[in-house]
């Protein structure tokens, strides 16, 4: 056929051969023109359907024709392998072998036929696939938006520790190319929130051969330590709470704070936190905290102990906590209950709850009142609960109106954050220390319980009603960190400050706000 008729084919009302569809209608990208006879056999032997030259296939159609051809080209390729030594033949000898591509054509010219040589010592098998089909379930497959969110910014390849936590968390297995927000992973794994955000978008899924391979190993060595399953955050949420009374999020914010600590060869970071606070959790000795957190011995859990210790006195708690962290601004507008502030008729004024706790220890320090040997910790705190420092330990033969005297008395302690006019809410322990807080101008909310046969008066319901607070904050530390209602043993006896002060700031940072309204927390 000429050039003419070739030309002629590419008028306004023609059609693709194949599917009759207007040729017009469509883009002129990815069109199909056939030029030769060669092009004529392949579309008469892939589509089974006659052509002619110059006719002009659509997108679609040229789309098939390319799949049906890469299709065939993977049936041709044969693998060579030894034969049996009775099926060998003579050298000189050769056979013509027709491969059948297509059950859909009946019959092929013997022009269109390939014959090939080969030889008769060898016989050939079909390559195997790279791939295999796995009963799992999978999200979308998709490289050009996150998988989890139809965000297509700031995308990043789904690391293999991340696919690994998703299937062992809810047996989906995510492809293998899948992209994802980076605002999902955190030191390349997901959020838990995330992963219970995946949707499933089949009940099956193909996976790689050599990745399978890389996935296997990775979930053997992975799943069976406890140790790894702490570094890589494979632990779920509810058994680290468990442990710890903290999630994922709170230790990994504690971790970016801690800049004094460092990982090391035997242990890093998280774990070192996870351990010390499994230790203020459940305030079991340390042999059995290193079965916990899988660590070797019980010297090395008392040196995770001491690092993180370390690390709050130094990167923390002088910067986030105590008198010089905080400013009385911040106490009154961001800490103090409304309703407290309106009952009281002091908006500009810091109210200011005071109350000692008690620890139990092995030191000869007997309480005719508890019945026990104790030390006294001061708790200063908000009306909402907040901690604004909490001085000792003191002797537990010490009254709380000796210690609240000598605690005001101190230069940059308490004082630099009261003014004239601020609100002491106490329990009648600090009867005697009463006189000089007003004498210093301070308003004093006590309960008037000094005659028997006067009946409160609303005042001291009221201050009844406030200083509940500060023993609702000790009822909810001491639920959470029972390492502070054990007893403590004499050589721990210089931790005692540090293990509490570390757990009023963990409730600062992460505890919930009272709510003075119901009577309950946020």
């Amino acid at each position: 056929m000429s050039e003419s008729s070739s030309s002629s084919k590419k008028l306004n009302e023609a059609r693709c051969p194949i599917c009759n569809f207007r040729l017009r209608s469509c883009a002129n990208v990815d069109r199909k023109l056939i030029k030769s006879q060669e092009e004529i056999d392949k579309v008469l032997r892939l589509m089974n359907k006659p052509v002619e030259i110059g006719d002009i296939l659509c997108a679609k159609c040229n789309k098939k024709l390319s799949k049906q051809s890469s299709l065939e080209k993977k049936q041709l390729l044969l693998v060579p392998e030894p034969c049996s030594s009775s099926m060998l033949m003579d050298n000189s000898e050769h056979f013509t072998s027709t491969l059948s591509i297509d059950d859909s054509i009946s019959t092929i010219n013997d022009d269109q036929s390939q014959s090939i040589m080969v030889d008769p010592t060898l016989e050939y098998t079909q390559i195997e696939k790279d791939v295999i089909e796995m009963p799992f379930s999978r999200p979308i497959i998709s490289h050009s938006c996150c998988f989890i969110c139809p965000s297509t910014s700031n995308l990043k390849d789904i690391p293999i520790e991340a696919r690994l936590q998703v299937f062992l968390k809810r047996r989906i297995l995510v492809p293998k190319r899948n992209r994802c927000c980076k605002q999902h992973l955190m030191n390349g794994w997901l959020n838990e929130d995330e992963i219970n955000n995946i949707i499933i978008e089949s009940d099956k899924c193909e996976i790689e051969l050599s990745d399978m391979a890389k996935f296997m190993d990775l979930l053997a060595s992975s799943s069976l330590n406890i140790k790894d399953k702490i570094n890589n955050r494979l632990m779920p949420q509810c058994q680290l709470y468990a442990l710890t009374a903290h999630s994922w999020e709170d230790i990994d914010h504690l971790q970016s704070l801690m800049t004094y600590m460092k990982n090391t060869n035997k242990r890093s970071v998280i774990q070192a936190i996870v351990t010390f606070l499994c230790k203020l959790r459940t305030g079991n000795v340390n042999k059995v905290i290193a079965v916990f957190s899988g660590m070797d011995s019980e010297k090395m859990v008392g040196s995770n102990i001491d690092s993180v210790i370390k690390s709050f006195e130094v990167d923390i708690l002088p910067y986030r906590f105590g008198y010089q962290s905080i400013t009385r601004d911040f106490l009154i507008n961001e800490r103090s209950s409304p309703v407290v502030k309106n009952l009281l008729d002091c908006q500009n004024n810091l109210i200011i709850i005071c109350d000692g706790t008690y620890n139990l220890y092995q030191k000869n320090s007997y309480s005719g009142n508890k019945k026990t040997t104790l030390c006294k910790l001061f708790t200063i705190c908000t009306t909402d609960g907040f901690i604004i420092d909490v001085p000792g330990p003191y002797n537990v033969n010490e009254n709380n109106s000796t210690i609240l005297n000598e605690i005001l008395n101190q230069n940059n302690g308490l004082s630099v954050l009261l003014q004239p006019g601020d609100y002491f809410v106490l329990d009648n322990g600090f009867r005697d220390v009463v006189p000089i807080l007003k004498k210093c101008g301070f308003n004093v909310m006590i309960p008037n319980l000094e005659e028997k046969n006067i009946e409160p008066t609303n005042d001291s319901r009221l201050a009844t009603k406030i200083h509940w607070v500060v023993k609702a904050v000790h009822a909810e530390i001491g639920q959470k960190y029972k390492l502070l209602h054990n007893q403590f043993e004499n050589k721990s006896l210089p931790r005692i400050a540090a293990y509490c002060r570390i757990a009023f700031f963990l409730h600062n940072e992460f505890g919930q706000k009272f709510n003075f309204d119901s009577g309950n927390m946020e």
